[in-house]
Order: C-alpha cells, then sequence, then structure tokens
C-alpha cells in the first residue's frame, strides 16, 4: 500500500501540472490572437513601434543590407 501512495505522490505534480498547462496555453493563445500580448509588451518597451511580424512587411528585392 505503501508503495502506490508513494508512485501516486511522484505522478500528482506531473498531473497537476499538465492540468494547469491547459487552460494556461488556451489563454495565451487568446492573447496573442487578441493583441494583448503585443500590446503590453509595447507598453512596457520590450518592442518598438516599427516592429511588425514578417508575413506582414513586403518583401523588395533591391534594398541592400
Amino acid at each position: 500500500m505503501n508503495f502506490i501512495l508513494l508512485n501516486l505522490y511522484a505522478f500528482l505534480p506531473l498531473i497537476i501540472g499538465l492540468l494547469l498547462a491547459i487552460p494556461l496555453y488556451l489563454l495565451f493563445v487568446y492573447l496573442v490572437r487578441n493583441r494583448t500580448i503585443r500590446l503590453w509588451l509595447f507598453r512596457h518597451r520590450l518592442i518598438r513601434r516599427q516592429w511588425q511580424p514578417v508575413f506582414m512587411t513586403r518583401y523588395t528585392s533591391d534594398k541592400q543590407p
């Protein structure tokens, strides 16, 4: 019986972590789609005003780096 309890205590943090990770992941996806995280990062100056995702910028081959 003790062996079963020890195994349960070993896996309990893993189970709790998985149960907490799913809602946190869904919240993260919601905030990214809602642009809330980007606004927060901009407000705290962790990203610049000129920052845009790569897919929103136009590619021009004549520009030299």
